[in-house]
């Protein structure tokens, strides 16, 4: 499999259907940079995420181990394997030095690891699949809480968040570097 590029067909055909949407997808990352909170406290977050599913057509399932939320897209070609794709969703408790205009509001919390970045990501991923489900099998939008040390994974198994899945993804970016797609494994598939 050819690896993908910004200069490959795969990305420009993705980029040419989509980049009228990233300006907006970039409000939604820094409305979360702006407003985070801390593990299972992620009240206003999953509120959001929970808001923006609804806005593209899906039906979220809010409240999974206290703050998560869950929605999935079920492929137009009949059935085949269901996949998962995660994003965390808490901040850190530090204090925010930056000074941009969407820096953190709210003195020692901050979205200092990514995870503003990783739920709006998957948010725009959600768009872009329900606008074009044109696939067999079904996609699952895991919005998991409490990630930095809070127990969220652990919880999040605990609580019933366990299905059938084939695999499951998960976004991690660092700054300066490009994100990439890694494996999850705390989801057993049965």
């Amino acid at each position: 499999m050819e690896p993908l590029t910004l200069e490959s067909p795969v990305w420009q055909r993705w980029h040419d259907r989509w980049h009228h949407r990233f300006a907006e997808w970039q409000t939604w990352r820094r409305h979360l940079h702006r407003h985070p909170e801390l593990a299972f406290q992620e009240e206003a977050t999953a509120t959001f995420v929970a808001e923006r599913l609804r806005a593209i057509g899906l039906t979220p399932q809010t409240g999974w181990a206290k703050t998560g939320v869950v929605a999935s897209i079920t492929g137009t070609m009949g059935a085949g394997p269901t996949i998962a794709l995660r994003a965390d969703m808490d901040a850190l408790p530090l204090e925010e030095a930056n000074t941009f205009d969407h820096r953190s509001c709210h003195p020692g919390r901050m979205h200092a690891c990514g995870h503003d970045g990783h739920t709006a990501m998957l948010l725009a991923a959600a768009e872009a699949i329900a606008a074009e489900p044109d696939f067999a099998g079904t996609v699952v939008f895991l919005f998991q809480p409490a990630e930095e040390g809070g127990g969220g994974r652990a919880s999040w198994s605990k609580k019933g968040c366990s299905m059938p899945l084939r695999s499951t993804r998960s976004t991690h970016c660092t700054t300066g570097r490009v994100c990439r797609l890694a494996p999850l494994r705390f989801i057993p598939a049965r």
